[in-house]
């Protein structure tokens, strides 16, 4: 597939003071972003190469603010709705239209959900001046609810215009059968094709003074030569057909777009909030962190935050796809957009409205949206060539063949004419997006988040899976099982200086340990420059002496005293992952904890079979035997121990050379580089954590593995759909070009023929919508 990238020089302004270090650092994590091609500093300037149909501008903000970096805030992303837009090769049109536009990154016009997205340099160019573009071209611009409200004339003035052309075309046809001259029923029928082919006339010729042309000029011009040879009932029949095939695509499409709209209008405007004792009433806007939201029973939660007071059980499939209620009680998390049960609830607001799960989430199928597949990228590329080849080709039928081939110019006109037609490749054009924002709409309603047509595609192909154990394929919540001490220290000493240590870490197993600390309720020590070695343990300055916690793998690469070696031995042969505690000095203790295979695992992992799947395997940090245990409970095909991060990068790699399209499940945190390696990243449980919403390509924002036999069938589904459309649209095209030529095709069945296989396309796409089991 050919990659479209854009190249720029980007100011870097780095918020430490070592800015050769911060500038490694970015280099270094850029590596790990898909869609990067290319990228180097130099003097305090970011040099990159990237697709900006896979990364967004946004997206290389958020990067390099992550490491403490800052590139200069020269571009602007905006998806903007648009009314009015009634057929594919008019999203086309516009599209062109706003990429010539000087300052303009990157901009996509979505027919299927009617919005444009638009990436640019705002010193170079202002948002009115793309909005004064898209009115020039015929459309509007919904920029709030003011523009919502349409009047009923404009929000169905081609349709009403299509119903008195019909009129006029019906009272045409009886006339021809009574009247003694053809003179009355061609003036209906010139009428009809007047009303008929105002706005048809209108967008072409825009088109045409924007340089494009697009299917609304060809079929004007095709019923002009009809009239022009005297067919004045095929002319008017033709805009009539055309106009009626345009209406139902608008309203087929109408149904994805509610779709669209149902699940990103997940969450309330309003909420009630405590202030100064009182119970307001507020806009979710203006409720800011450390308010108490009131819920009672039925409502939407209007915020992410803490149940601080009360129980209930909450609908979480808004964000989730849960399809049960989940208990919450004091101190659970809910988030804005779930659906509160028969319990009133008071909840701690941890998050800005902005900054919510559901906003997020919402954000990220309006950039799923404007991204395109593979596929669809193909057949545009196509079109783009394959229209001006018909029209000149249509010109040379009109005016040289008669010359050539001794035709009557009437007929070749009328030839040229059909052929303009029917050689528009408004199916192909519409064939894709349709499958793939049907496919994206199906997912999210299920609580699967897949982050564009280029991720459905992937996901479809995959041939091998490579899943991290922790989190993943056990519950991800393992528990403290043994505690053995060394020498002159205790168990609770062990726990206590582990404990302490972990309390800094994010990682399922610092968790645990941590968790049976304040379990113990151990005493708390202060800690300070705690680092992580990802893969392998941590230390920390625990009571001012530098404690390690971590794998025997780490302790002998950081060459630290060890004890109990044998005791070890025997607890990872139980199938437990055991965690050393030491100083530089003597080692403090084992401990050895156990995480339970979810009981998902094995049914997701043959359903996976089921699908085809070639190979499936479990990658790890843990040790050899717990590792083996595991991986003969759940029936992977291999399993690789004593990963560091690095090294599940050269797992995958080694994969796709094997098996080409790989995907990589994991949390979305610890195993970010193996995530960006993999075709497909997919993380499990991105509900509330936000860098596994940023870090992956697909998300199941449930902690539910059965969610992923679901999204590799849907997409396998939607990848299937997708060929089909293509082909049968192509062998339309084909069929029709040929009878054309010969002479069997008439204009008006043409007609039939070109809003009919648009028509077909878009139903087989909308399948997709319907529950995929």
């Amino acid at each position: 597939m050919k990659v479209e990238t854009k190249e720029f020089d980007i100011p870097v302004l780095c918020s430490e003071n070592e800015c050769e270090r911060c500038q490694d650092k970015l280099t270094k994590a850029l590596v790990e972003v898909k869609g990067i091609s290319k990228t180097e500093v130099n003097d305090s300037t970011l040099s990159i190469s990237f697709d900006p149909n896979i990364l967004s501008i946004e997206r290389l903000e958020k990067k390099t603010k992550e490491i403490g970096c800052t590139i200069a805030e020269k571009f602007t992303h905006e998806t903007l709705e648009l009314a009015g837009l009634d057929c594919p090769d008019c999203a086309m049109k516009m599209e062109k239209s706003i990429n010539r536009l000087p300052g303009v990154l990157w901009a996509t016009v979505n027919f299927t959900s009617s919005t444009l997205g638009i990436e640019f340099e705002s010193e170079k160019i202002s948002l009115d001046k793309v909005i004064s573009l898209v009115k020039d071209l015929g459309y509007q611009v919904i920029t709030d609810e003011k523009d919502a409200e349409i009047s009923y004339w404009e929000k169905n003035k081609r349709l009403m215009a299509t119903g008195v052309a019909g009129l006029f075309l019906l009272a045409g046809f009886i006339t021809s059968f009574f009247a003694a001259s053809a003179v009355v029923s061609d003036f209906l029928y010139a009428i009809a094709i007047v009303v008929g082919g105002y706005f048809i006339a209108k967008s072409g010729f825009i088109s045409l003074r924007m340089k494009t042309l697009d299917m609304n000029f060809l079929v004007t011009i095709a019923a002009l030569a009809a009239a022009f040879v005297g067919q004045w009932l095929e002319g008017a029949l033709v805009l009539f057909l055309f106009s009626v095939g345009n209406t139902l695509e608008s309203y087929s499409m109408e149904r994805n777009r509610r779709e669209l709209r149902s699940l990103i209008d997940q969450s309330p405007k309003e909420a009630i909030v405590m202030r100064s004792g009182h119970e307001t009433r507020l806009s979710v806007a203006q409720i800011v962190i450390g308010d108490i939201a009131i819920v009672k029973p039925g409502e939407k939660m209007p915020v992410d935050g803490l149940i601080v007071q009360g129980s209930s059980s909450v609908n979480q499939a808004p964000i989730t796809g849960e399809s049960l209620p989940i208990e919450k009680n004091l101190g659970d998390n809910v988030y804005a957009g779930s659906i509160n049960g028969n319990g009133s609830l008071e909840v701690k607001v941890t998050k800005f409205a902005s900054d919510s799960t559901i906003a997020k989430v919402m954000t990220l199928i309006e950039r799923a949206q404007e991204q395109k597949a593979p596929a669809q990228l193909f057949t545009e590329r196509f079109g783009r060539i394959y229209t001006p080849t018909v029209v000149l080709a249509a010109a040379l039928i009109a005016f040289i063949s008669p010359l050539l081939f001794n035709i009557e110019f009437s007929r070749s006109l009328y030839i040229a004419a059909v052929l303009l037609v029917v050689s528009c490749p408004c199916a192909l054009v519409i064939s894709v997006p349709v499958a793939v924002v049907s496919a994206l709409a199906n997912a999210a309603r299920h609580g699967v988040l897949i982050k564009g047509g280029v991720f459905l595609e992937a996901a479809g192909a995959v041939k091998a899976i490579a899943f991290d154990k922790t989190g993943t394929l056990t519950e991800g919540r393992p528990d403290v099982t043994d505690i053995v001490n060394c020498k002159r220290y205790t168990t609770d000493n062990v726990l206590t200086i582990a404990s302490a240590i972990e309390s800094r870490s994010e990682h399922p197993i610092a968790k645990a340990v941590h968790r049976a600390g304040i379990e113990n309720e151990i005493m708390n020590l202060s800690v300070s420059d705690f680092e992580a070695f990802p893969g392998g343990g941590a230390k920390a300055d625990v009571e001012g002496e530098i404690y390690y916690i971590g794998s025997h793998r780490f302790f002998e690469k950081m060459e630290l005293p060890i004890c109990d070696l044998d005791r070890a031995e025997g607890l990872e042969d139980e199938g437990k992952s055991v965690l050393f505690v030491g100083s530089k000095a003597e080692m403090v203790g084992l401990i050895a904890i156990s995480d339970k295979l979810r009981t998902e695992s094995v049914d997701a992992i043959r359903d996976l079979r089921g699908m085809g799947l070639k190979h499936i395997a479990m990658l790890t940090g843990d040790n050899q035997k717990t590792a083996k245990i595991i991986a003969g409970e759940t029936g992977v095909d291999e399993y690789h121990y004593e990963l560091l991060p690095e090294d599940k990068v050269e797992v995958v790699k080694a994969m796709q050379k094997d098996y080409k399209d790989v995907a990589m499940v994991g949390d979305g945190i610890n195993d970010a580089p193996a995530l960006a390696t993999a075709n497909i990243g997919i993380a499990m449980g991105a509900a509330g954590t936000d860098v596994a919403l940023e870090t992956a390509d697909m998300a199941l924002m449930a902690d539910d593995i059965t969610k992923l036999p679901y999204a590799i069938n849907l997409s396998k589904r939607a990848l299937s759909i997708v060929k089909q459309n293509i082909v049968f649209s192509m062998a339309i095209i084909v069929v029709l070009i040929v009878t054309t030529l010969f002479g069997q095709l008439s204009l008006s069945l043409g007609v039939i023929g070109h809003e009919g296989s648009a028509l077909l396309v878009i139903a087989n796409g909308m399948r997709l919508l319907r529950t995929i089991k």
